[in-house]
């Protein structure tokens, strides 16, 4: 009888248990998937609906660029996929980000907004405010009005006092999640500020929700959704290679807390499943798990094994490129970069760093995918002939905490040469910077420096540089001391001047006072007409040497 007792309450204690475990509330949350006319891109699309589907959510919220421009028949495809999927009685809610990628090839978002909400079947408007199952949620476009965005903080803020104020808005707030000091938002960062109930999420960056930086505490709490198609990211000294994602969330409401679970649609596994993103509520800045400084004492330092070295691989003798390949070091799940750095010796026979070349962890891989080696690969610009270098890797993990770099010298052996089209002798003489990416004012050198607006600019060659038959390749070699305030950086790249283009990814700058870096890009030539430039983008005021340049040309 007394087992008969003990099983009863212990049964009615676990039932109770989960009963108060069911979530109020669950959300699908995906972004950029930009869809084409192609019925073959909504694939992911479809994938994200079926995983969302078999988590019964409440709601699917997709936080803008649904389409790669203004393709009607791309909108029509998704919502054929969800009428699909969707094809019983229950039928999800839905809201959608209007973002600038939907407004393209229009005359903008006036225009395209009021279309794309008709394509799509949507409920919403681009400002919206819906109440979902007792829980407010805010919708806004990209380049939102800052009054009618306040307007609707203070709107939900009043009549729903302690609840989690749930913002849906294509840009993230500046300076929080993932890459969001390149493309987040100042004025959001701003306004979101004073609202601490805010949970702000956010697409436009795109990356991998393996990557521990989208998710961020601060005056509020923010999360990005990463992506549903090709991501590049922030790389120092290069220029990143595209890569795929498919990874989305579903977001679980209690009362007490804000469950993020992410899922990879290739195989519908939970993605670090030990350790779900948890946001304990109400909201509490000075406990905050998700606060930058916090995790930063929480995520162990990188290492390398002991017996790790560095290996070296010429292509030929002469050699065009040297590579560089070292072991992973550990943990895999949390090593964002490693930074490959090579030194020279100074006049004094010190070694002095010249050049800076990042390159991502396997983090955003699978784990059963994961590389057990990486590698970097350097040109002959980078080299003399005959010349002793001292090359080192650094793990970094997510939060910046540096791992003991491995390092060993490695001597040039003979290089291919190059014919030069331009060689500076007097750099800030010879060379002209200039606002902007075209026209603009140019900017005389002051003790040495460019002193550089922010925002667009760049540096000119003389136009005899590129003098030479169409197609052929140009390698732009310049040494840049760049001082920037703070932790503000700059993207630079090779830019064809007409049409204009740039011609790479960005290359993001170190913060601060960089020293001595070298770059060395590759500009094809197409017309006889074609000319140049090293551009500059985003960041704020700050200062540029140029120490040395070369042109050449590459065979």
């Amino acid at each position: 009888m007394n087992f008969i007792k003990t099983s009863l309450v212990g049964t009615l204690a676990l039932a109770a248990t989960l009963m108060a475990e069911q979530p109020l509330l669950k959300v699908g949350l995906m972004t950029d998937t930009h869809v084409n006319p192609n019925i073959s891109s909504v694939r992911l699309v479809d994938a994200a609906y079926r995983l969302f589907k078999s988590h019964q959510v409440d709601l699917i919220a997709n936080m803008g660029d649904i389409c790669d421009r203004f393709y009607p028949e791309g909108y029509k495809h998704i919502r054929n996929t969800f009428n699909t999927v969707f094809d019983g009685d229950y039928k999800p809610r839905e809201l959608f980000v209007y973002a600038g990628h939907d407004a393209l090839d229009t005359k903008g978002p006036d225009e395209a907004y009021p279309q794309v909400k008709i394509h799509l079947e949507a409920k919403n408007d681009p400002f919206d405010y819906q109440v979902i199952k007792g829980f407010p949620f805010i919708t806004v476009p990209q380049g939102a009005r800052r009054d009618k965005y306040k307007e609707l903080l203070d709107k939900a803020s009043d009549e729903h006092p302690g609840k989690p104020l749930f913002v849906l808005d294509h840009v993230p707030p500046f300076n929080t999640t993932y890459n969001s000091k390149d493309w987040g938002s100042r004025q959001t960062r701003e306004l979101l500020d004073n609202y601490p109930n805010v949970v702000q999420i956010s697409g436009h960056v795109h990356g991998s929700l393996r990557n521990e930086l989208n998710i961020w505490q601060g005056n509020f709490t923010a999360v990005n959704c990463g992506c549903l198609e090709t991501w590049f990211g922030i790389l120092r000294g290069t220029s990143p290679y595209g890569k795929r994602s498919d990874e989305v969330m579903v977001l679980s409401v209690f009362k007490d807390k804000l469950v993020f679970k992410r899922y990879s649609l290739s195989d519908g596994a939970e993605i670090k499943g030990t350790t779900p993103w948890v946001v304990p509520w109400p909201f509490r800045k000075e406990s905050a798990p998700y606060n930058h400084t916090t995790r930063m004492k929480t995520f162990q330092k990188p290492a390398f094994s002991a017996d790790a070295a560095l290996t070296f691989a010429a292509d030929a003798v002469p050699f065009n490129t040297m590579t560089v390949t070292h072991p992973a070091a550990s943990p895999s799940d949390d090593i964002q970069i490693y930074q490959t750095r090579i030194a020279r010796k100074d006049a004094n026979g010190n070694w002095e760093n010249f050049t800076l070349k990042e390159d991502f962890g396997t983090y955003y891989h699978h784990e059963s995918k994961r590389a057990s080696s990486l590698s970097q690969s350097f040109g002959t610009a980078y080299f003399k002939e005959g010349e002793t270098y001292l090359v080192s890797v650094t793990p970094v993990n997510f939060f910046g905490t540096e791992g003991d770099p491995i390092q060993a010298t490695w001597t040039a052996p003979k290089t291919v040469k190059a014919t030069t089209t331009f060689e500076t002798k007097d750099p800030m003489t010879e060379l002209k910077f200039y606002t902007g990416f075209a026209n603009g004012d140019q900017i005389e050198p002051v003790d040495g420096f460019f002193n550089h607006k922010g925002g667009q600019g760049r540096i000119e060659f003389p136009k005899s540089a590129w003098q030479t038959e169409t197609s052929k390749k140009f390698r732009l070699i310049i040494d840049l001391r760049l001082i920037q305030p703070g932790d503000n950086t700059w993207t630079v790249m090779p830019r064809r001047t007409n049409p204009p283009q740039n011609l790479i990814f960005n290359i993001f700058t170190p913060e601060g006072d960089s020293g001595i870096m070298r770059y060395v890009t590759e500009a094809p030539k197409k017309t006889q007409e074609d000319t140049f430039t090293f551009a500059f983008h985003g960041g704020r005021p700050g200062k540029i040497q140029v120490t040395y340049a070369r042109i050449e040309i590459v065979d």
